[in-house]
């Protein structure tokens, strides 16, 4: 088990504490690393590891604390929310955290944490950095975090996701993206049926998007990975941005875990 990962954003970052300034956050980590645990050891297993106030109070296993590398200032930039909208009220700007800031994470554990517990966290946390995001718009790759530096093969890319793709439908792009793309990413569809795979805000009301994206690093370039809790999410939320005539419906992607084209 590592006591420290060192992580790098391949895209902008929306993570906010109380100010308007953009702050990468440790609640905000420990969020994402908890839903992480969920998908793959269970509900009750991240209770035990992570802790919970809800009935029987748990206490945390687990410690966490973030340093930026070098001690270097977080880089703020003006990013817009949605991309893909060129004018009116909703070409909006919030501050974010730069592309390429870079971070250590720092690990520890309570006094007789049993080596099971402490081996989950580590595939936890290893999950967390090949195939999830942080901050506001996670769901749509921003705050694409990524183990610094590193620039696997697909095979090897691969091997760190088995576990979660035993659970998860993972897709990854059949060819390398030109280049790191949100706006393909946040135009998407909504109303009807479409709600069912990229979720809506109605009101005070939310539904997260089933669907989730994140931009990785493999040795031949940047891919863009799409993941869900079933294949039939993913080909339908795909074959519909098709039929629209959106951007991200038109790139070709293959299941992981078999190589098979989507």
């Amino acid at each position: 088990m590592k006591d420290y990962y060192d992580f790098e954003l391949l895209t902008p970052c929306f993570c906010h504490g109380a100010s308007e300034a953009a702050e990468m956050r440790i609640p905000s980590i420990r969020g994402h690393l908890r839903r992480w645990h969920t998908i793959l050891f269970g509900s009750e297993d991240m209770k035990l590891t992570w802790g919970t106030a809800s009935g029987k109070v748990i206490s945390s296993r687990v410690i966490l604390r973030l340093l930026p590398v070098n001690n270097a200032p977080e880089s703020q930039m003006p990013q817009q929310v949605l991309p893909h909208v060129k004018v009116g009220p909703k070409a909006f700007t919030c501050s974010a955290l730069k592309r390429g800031t870079r971070y250590r994470l720092l690990v520890a554990f309570r006094p007789m944490t049993s080596e099971q517990v402490r081996e989950r966290v580590d595939r936890v946390i290893t999950s967390w950095l090949y195939l999830g995001c942080v901050g506001m718009r996670s769901s749509r790759a921003f705050g694409s975090v990524w183990p610094q530096g590193a620039k696997p093969d697909e095979a090897d890319f691969c091997k760190e996701v088995r576990i979660a793709a035993e659970k998860l439908a993972i897709m990854i792009s059949a060819k390398t993206v030109p280049k790191i793309d949100l706006a393909i990413c946040t135009d998407t569809l909504s109303g009807g049926d479409n709600e069912k795979y990229f979720g809506y805000v109605k009101g005070r009301n939310r539904l997260t998007s089933p669907l989730k994206m994140k931009y990785i690093r493999l040795a031949d370039g940047f891919h863009l990975v799409l993941y869900a809790t079933s294949e039939e999410i993913v080909s339908r939320a795909l074959e519909q941005l098709d039929n629209a005539g959106k951007p991200l419906g038109k790139i070709k992607f293959t299941r992981i875990s078999d190589g098979r084209p989507l």
